[in-house]
């Protein structure tokens, strides 16, 4: 969204005020910044009636090295809704069918370790699993393995991921009477991705097939869990 930095142009680092209610999470990607305008969940709507110069004025206030570049967001074209929730299936697989990354766990992008996690799921599926695909036959009890080896993991690092949501990224969205007060290298570490986003860790909804139901996660509402038709 804001590409081609020059050296002059880069953020500094150290405190910096962030106006009441907003956060934008900028990464380095080498010859391009990748930039996230995060929002409360269910508000883009009214973000796009405001307008876009409205939209253009409030990247500008937040990130002030960039103000000059701002019109090369021509239209909502260039604004991609990203839409976050955490959540996971209680049940990873099926007969002849294994679950694995996004499928089985859908990850917020704080911290920026979605991928990291997909591929520890693989790794484990490969060393557990090849055996059995040798022989030309896995059960369900060895499709079973694979998520007792990852499910411990993927909880905690949810966990963590809406821990971050509650005590650093809702209070920024929530308040109104205070300015908080971030350090720029540390908000240019978060793995956000998109121009415009809902609030990481914010339950929601997903398409998909009608044997997939959710249900709340019993410790925080942001964390949610999906179950399979399928043997427990």
């Amino acid at each position: 969204m804001v590409p081609d930095l020059s050296e002059a142009g880069r953020p500094r680092h150290g405190p910096r005020p962030v106006p009441v209610g907003r956060l934008f999470v900028i990464l380095n990607r080498g010859d391009y910044w990748q930039c996230g305008f995060i929002i409360t969940k269910g508000t883009f709507d009214e973000l796009r009636r405001a307008g876009l110069p409205a939209f253009r004025d409030s990247v500008a206030a937040l990130v002030p090295f960039a103000a000059d570049r701002v019109t090369d967001i021509r239209s909502w074209d260039d604004v991609k809704l990203l839409t976050v929730l955490v959540d996971r299936l209680t049940t990873w697989y099926r007969t002849g069918l294994l679950c694995l990354g996004d499928a089985a766990h859908a990850m917020s992008p704080v911290g920026g370790v979605g991928i990291n996690l997909a591929i520890q799921d693989a790794v484990a599926a490969a060393n557990l699993l090849a055996e059995p695909l040798g022989r030309g036959s896995v059960t369900d009890d060895e499709l079973r393995r694979v998520q007792r080896r990852r499910a411990l993991t993927t909880r905690v690092v949810q966990r963590f991921q809406v821990l971050i949501q509650n005590r650093v990224v809702a209070p920024i969205l929530n308040s109104r009477a205070r300015t908080l007060t971030v350090r720029s290298r540390c908000a240019s570490s978060y793995g956000f991705r998109g121009s415009a986003g809902s609030r990481p860790g914010s339950s929601g909804s997903a398409s998909g097939p009608s044997t997939w139901t959710r249900r709340p996660c019993p410790r925080s509402r942001p964390g949610a869990e999906r179950s399979a038709n399928c043997p427990a």
